[in-house]
């Protein structure tokens, strides 16, 4: 019985580690999908998607940027 399909990100330390990968691969015992992927942070608004309540959103939206606050 075939175990189910995982995806894991990993990161390989050495190049014995890679090396090992690679080896696996070719026994189609595993499948390399991307290489060399770089890190990075998520962008604020991938971070913080649907983070906001939906009544404070519609405030924010009627917010005029040229209004002033306090009335300054």
């Amino acid at each position: 019985m075939d175990a189910p399909d995982h995806v894991l990100l990993i990161e390989v330390k050495s190049t014995k580690a890679l090396e090992l990968i690679h080896q696996l691969e070719n026994l189609s015992l595993i499948s390399i999908l991307e290489e060399n992927i770089a890190l990075r942070k998520p962008k604020l608004s991938e971070k913080y998607r649907g983070k906001l309540p939906s009544s404070l959103l519609w405030t924010v939206k009627e917010f005029s940027p040229n209004e002033k606050i306090h009335g300054n």
